[in-house]
């Protein structure tokens, strides 16, 4: 698939891959390049679909606005399975409206597949974990989630209910219709699958215990501390810890195995140009796991 730019080359795009990674790592490296800085300015803003949640997404912004002034980050926010659509259904349609993208691995393994990213190496992959960055030069990683099992303590109280050690717990009677599951955590099902083949056996079991099916990482630890179900084993790790730490009713376990989604950052095709090479890895990234206990 081969598509011809449709405006200037926009460096913003790299720069609001790296803030985002300098606020999640806290440090930065390599200083930017002063031609791209020019650019950057020039352009005035960039946008940025990301299917990060609105909290940290917004802090993302402030952040890169407070380092780099007079540069406007434009943003939309979408579940992770509402990228790949989106991407793909504007660019189908001529339009070419997003700069940079970020989101789980699968949905970006989608737009790799379908000719939607343009080829982007890391100028420096020793300085980023083994695995984060892409062989074929499609994306880096910009942070990783982990898939812990959330429970609301005061439903369990309620309910006479223990928390539960590990998932296998959720496929006993008790828990049955107590369950929350986000319908789109293709990575947390694939996750288990993968580390044991036995785990689709599993799966059935808590699938007959009924659980309450939700959409979305955020709207199920929301539903979690509202009480709609007791317990769902597709919280993100850090939402988790957040939400406990802020005193809400929630708490949590990492199971064994920890699953851990990447989620990468890349280049839409047809007009982001090699501006963005230069910045997009000029910072460090590192591992965020929720505390192991």
């Amino acid at each position: 698939m081969k598509h011809r730019s449709l405006r200037p080359a926009k460096a913003l795009a790299a720069f609001a891959a790296s803030a985002a990674l300098a606020l999640f790592v806290g440090h930065a490296s390599a200083a930017v390049p002063p031609d791209v800085a020019a650019a950057a300015k020039k352009e005035a803003t960039v946008t940025w679909y990301a299917t990060m949640n609105v909290k940290d997404l917004d802090a993302t912004v402030k952040q890169f606005e407070k380092l780099h002034p007079g540069i406007t980050v434009q943003t939309l926010r979408l579940g992770s399975s509402q990228l790949p659509a989106r991407i793909i259904t504007e660019q189908r349609g001529g339009k070419y409206n997003a700069d940079v993208i970020s989101g789980d691995d699968f949905q970006v393994a989608q737009l790799v597949a379908a000719g939607s990213l343009q080829k982007n190496p890391n100028a420096e992959p020793g300085k980023f974990i083994k695995g984060t960055v892409d062989p074929n030069g499609m994306w880096s990683n910009l942070y990783q989630n982990t898939t812990v099992i959330a429970w609301n303590p005061q439903r369990l109280k309620a309910d006479n209910l223990k928390p539960p050690a590990s998932l296998a717990d959720l496929a006993k009677p008790e828990y049955k219709g107590r369950i929350g599951i986000d319908a789109g955590a293709l990575n947390w099902y694939i996750g288990s699958v993968q580390d044991n083949p036995a785990a689709q056996d599993l799966m059935k079991k808590i699938a007959a215990n009924k659980p309450v099916m939700t959409t979305g990482h955020t709207e199920t630890v929301t539903q979690l501390e509202s009480g709609e179900f007791d317990v769902t084993p597709t919280a993100y790790g850090y939402l988790a810890d957040q939400e406990k730490k802020a005193g809400r009713s929630i708490d949590f376990i990492n199971p064994k195995p920890l699953l851990v989604t990447l989620n990468p950052i890349g280049a839409p095709i047809a007009h982001v140009g090699l501006h963005v090479s230069a910045v997009l890895h000029s910072y460090r990234t590192d591992t965020f796991l929720p505390p192991h206990r």
